[in-house]
């Protein structure tokens, strides 16, 4: 049975990443750093948020739910990683978090992955995250930890 990293890592090759950015008119480049940006915050915001996300249909409604009133932190700071505007951060998002949600779904299929996998799955990500922009680490960090 594979880790959720693994399952991750699989759907996210290098193809799709590339696929992703020609959908929101990215260069693969740019959309590797902002899905490398936005994996963590969408990992730790469906930690914080799976009941509210659950009924959730992907576009802007899951965003909302997924992020609450901080989506635009969220994708002001996905946007100075990546060197991407804000629209085409949000347009990503909307294809990045069901993939997410579907990965995580491959994985409770699987028998592998409950809320404590998960959690420690955005713990993990997360700390790599911050380790890499420590900047914006400490502002999405503050917006995560549910002072919103």
């Amino acid at each position: 049975m594979a880790s959720l990293l693994d399952l991750l890592a699989g759907r996210l090759d290098s193809d799709t990443v590339a696929k992703l950015g020609e959908a929101i008119g990215a260069a693969p480049e740019q959309a590797r750093k902002a899905v490398e940006t936005a994996l963590p915050l969408i990992l730790d915001a469906l930690q914080k948020n799976l009941a509210t996300v659950a009924g959730a249909a992907a576009g802007p409604d899951l965003l909302d739910r997924l992020f609450g009133g901080g989506r635009a932190v969220v994708e002001d700071a996905v946007a100075k990683a990546s060197g991407l505007g804000s629209a085409a951060i949000s347009q990503l998002l909307s294809l990045l978090t069901p993939l997410v949600l579907g990965v995580l779904g491959q994985a409770r299929h699987e028998g592998g992955a409950d809320a404590g996998a998960l959690g420690e799955l955005a713990r993990e990500a997360l700390g790599r995250f911050e380790k890499a922009l420590p900047d914006l680490g400490a502002l999405v960090g503050t917006l995560l930890s549910g002072k919103r």
